[in-house]
C-alpha cells in the first residue's frame, strides 16, 4: 500500500512538473508579445520608413533610433576649394627639384569635380651631378629639366572614411584620383629657354578634414611629358606634393 501511495506521489510532482513548464511557455509568449528588443523596434521602423537608400536615414529621430551612421563632415558639391603647397620630384638622379605651386578646384559633385594646377620647381644640384662635373662630364647640358606646369585634371573622390587620431579625435578623409593633361616648361642647356611640350598626368591623392572648410592635402602624380620640338624624348616624372586647401562657401553637415 505504501509503495503505491510513493508512485501516485511521483506521478503527481511529474504532472505538476509539466503544468508548471507549460505555464511559463505561455507567459513567456505573451511576454514577447508585449515588450520588443530595441533590434526589433528600429527594423519595424526602417520597414515603415520604406528607405530605399542610406541617406533616407536621416529620417529617423537622432541619437535614439540609430547614433552610429553620421553625414558627411567636409561636404564638396557646388564648393570652390583653393590649395597651396610644396612639390618634389622624385624621379631625377642628378638634379633635386623642389618648388611650390597650387590647385584650383570646383566640385559639381560630392564624388567629381575638375581641377586646375600649376607648380614652378627650382633645380639644385646633387652631389653626384657636382662630382661628374669635376670629371668633365656636364650633365647639366644634357638633361631635360621640367621647370613649370599647368594644366586641368578631371578628379574622383571614390572614397570617404574617418580615422582615429590618437584616440583623441576623429579624422574625416577622402581619398581622389586625378587624370588630365596640361603643358609643361622644359629647359635644357645653359640659355635656360623654356619649351613648352604636352604632358598626361594621372595620380591619386587624400585630403583629411583640420575643419568643414580647411584641410589637409597631399598628392603623387605621375606626369608624362613628350619633348617633340628639339628631338623625340620622353619624361617620366613623379611628384609629391603636399599643402592646405580651403574651402568656399562654409558648409554644414550633409
Amino acid at each position: 500500500m505504501n509503495l503505491i501511495k510513493k508512485i501516485l506521489l511521483v506521478f503527481f510532482f511529474i504532472g505538476l512538473s509539466f503544468l508548471v513548464e507549460a505555464q511559463g511557455k505561455k507567459a513567456l509568449s505573451l511576454l514577447g508579445e508585449d515588450v520588443e528588443s530595441p533590434e526589433e523596434t528600429f527594423v519595424k521602423k526602417v520597414k515603415k520608413l520604406k528607405a530605399r537608400k542610406l541617406s533616407d536615414l536621416v529620417q529617423l529621430s537622432r541619437f535614439s533610433d540609430i547614433a552610429v551612421i553620421q553625414r558627411r563632415f567636409m561636404p564638396k558639391t557646388g564648393r570652390v576649394s583653393a590649395s597651396f603647397f610644396s612639390a618634389f620630384n622624385m624621379t631625377s638622379e642628378f638634379f633635386l627639384h623642389t618648388g611650390v605651386g597650387g590647385h584650383l578646384n570646383y566640385n559639381f559633385l560630392e564624388k567629381h569635380g575638375v581641377e586646375l594646377s600649376s607648380y614652378y620647381l627650382w633645380t639644385f644640384k646633387r652631389r653626384v651631378t657636382v662630382d661628374l662635373a669635376s670629371l668633365g662630364a656636364n650633365v647639366s647640358e644634357q638633361e631635360p629639366i621640367t621647370q613649370v606646369f599647368a594644366g586641368l585634371v578631371y578628379k574622383w573622390m571614390p572614397v570617404y572614411g574617418k580615422m582615429a587620431f590618437y584616440d583623441k579625435r576623429i579624422l574625416a578623409f577622402d581619398t581622389f584620383f586625378s587624370l588630365g593633361g596640361g603643358m609643361s616648361g622644359i629647359v635644357r642647356g645653359k640659355d635656360k629657354k623654356i619649351i613648352w611640350e604636352p604632358t598626361a598626368v594621372i595620380g591619386l591623392g587624400q585630403v583629411f578634414a583640420i575643419t568643414r572648410d580647411l584641410g589637409l592635402r597631399w598628392d603623387l602624380r605621375y606626369n608624362l611629358t613628350i619633348e617633340t620640338q628639339s628631338s623625340f624624348h620622353v619624361l617620366n616624372n613623379l611628384l609629391f606634393s603636399i599643402g592646405l586647401s580651403y574651402y568656399y562657401p562654409s558648409a554644414g553637415l550633409r
